[in-house]
């Protein structure tokens, strides 16, 4: 592998892993390292095109299941945010009326 595109499949691998063990932090610090990766490509892109496109076209992958996943972690704590609220109404309710 060329030693240029070597951190782009770091990155792919590791995004993967965090995303596996659904650990947000490390996701959060890993999008920030893209970011300056990309910016770094985007100064001085590696000779190997090729390699690149396809390590980029996996990263895009990742971040599609990365949106797909934050969506659904959204769902689940309005979900609860939601049985919480009505929880916390109810219990006003009986309250007042005793």
């Amino acid at each position: 592998m060329n030693a240029s595109v070597k951190p782009v499949a770091d990155i792919c691998t590791a995004l993967r892993e965090a995303m596996a063990r659904q650990d947000w932090p490390a996701i959060s610090q890993l999008d920030l390292q893209c970011r300056q990766l990309m910016a770094d490509i985007l100064q001085d892109p590696p000779a190997d095109r090729v390699q690149l496109c396809h390590y980029l076209n996996e990263l895009l992958m990742l971040y599609r299941l990365l949106v797909t996943a934050c969506r659904e972690e959204q769902r689940r704590v309005a979900g609860e945010l939601t049985q919480i609220r009505q929880s916390r109404d109810s219990a006003r309710m009986y309250r007042s009326c005793g």
